[in-house]
């Protein structure tokens, strides 16, 4: 078994906390954009994305 992609990962993490993207959003700082497209796959993470995430 693989470990979840980052995209995964921040999918499951959102959705278990009850938040939607654009919650996430406004809570990160992060625009609604930028989270859709880390959600998509499309974005790599970048090292701050991993503390707010892991």
């Amino acid at each position: 078994m693989t470990p979840p992609t980052f995209a995964e990962k921040l999918t499951e993490l959102r959705a278990a906390s009850g938040l939607t993207q654009q919650e996430l959003a406004e809570k990160t700082g992060v625009p609604l954009a930028t989270i859709r497209r880390f959600e998509a796959g499309k974005n790599k993470r970048s090292p701050s994305w991993g503390l707010v995430v892991w």
